[in-house]
């Protein structure tokens, strides 16, 4: 049984790592949103001046931006889990994770919720798609100038297309953030089992 000071403790300690994935989650979509403007900023001064190396700029921006959204979408997963595992059983009362744990894979499959399932998807592919517009602005550009970075041969040529491949195949690890929060669930759990040993 636990006296108010440990429960004080709990439920600060409670608050103290919702805030930290809040602000995880303020950061990553503050990120999303500088990188949607900035791409769309550049691709439409790369059309202005006609310049397909200018074309390419948002890469540099994309790139790291993508997998840092990815590390900040796995660290707030890693930190609900511990939540479920340490904190929640002992606030019966509160229990956002362990709920919002067992009810998406739910809401995910229940009929209505194509449009929910759609904005996920696009939520989750926006890098890809900016990648994507980037490639498709490089490649009008280079078609519209003549330019010789048409032949496939040319290493820059193909630089567009395997970085968006490369940002596809890393949204989709991204995507696998509720795989990762139940990894870190179970490892928590044998934990918590050796703890209590």
């Amino acid at each position: 049984m636990q006296n108010g000071a440990d429960r004080n403790m709990i439920f600060n300690e409670y608050k103290f790592l919702r805030d930290e994935i809040m602000m995880l989650f303020q950061i990553r979509n503050t990120l999303t949103t500088f990188t949607i403007t900035t791409v769309i900023v550049i691709l439409a001064l790369s059309v202005n001046i006609e310049n397909y190396l200018v074309a390419l700029l948002p890469f540099l921006i994309i790139v790291p931006i993508c997998l840092r959204t990815i590390y900040y979408g796995y660290a707030m997963m890693k930190l609900a889990a511990y939540i479920v595992v340490f904190l929640e059983p002992k606030l019966p009362e509160i229990q956002w994770e362990t709920r919002n744990a067992i009810t998406m894979p739910h809401i995910r499959k229940m009929k209505g919720e194509t449009l929910y399932n759609i904005s996920t998807t696009i939520r989750y592919h926006e890098f890809t798609i900016l990648s994507f517009m980037t490639s498709v602005t490089f490649y009008f550009i280079s078609y519209i100038s003549d330019s010789m970075l048409l032949n496939w041969y040319n290493p820059i040529n193909m630089l567009p297309i395997v970085i968006t491949i490369f940002i596809f195949i890393a949204t989709i690890y991204g995507r696998k953030s509720e795989r990762i929060k139940q990894f870190y669930v179970d490892n928590y759990m044998k934990l918590s089992t050796n703890f209590d040993a």
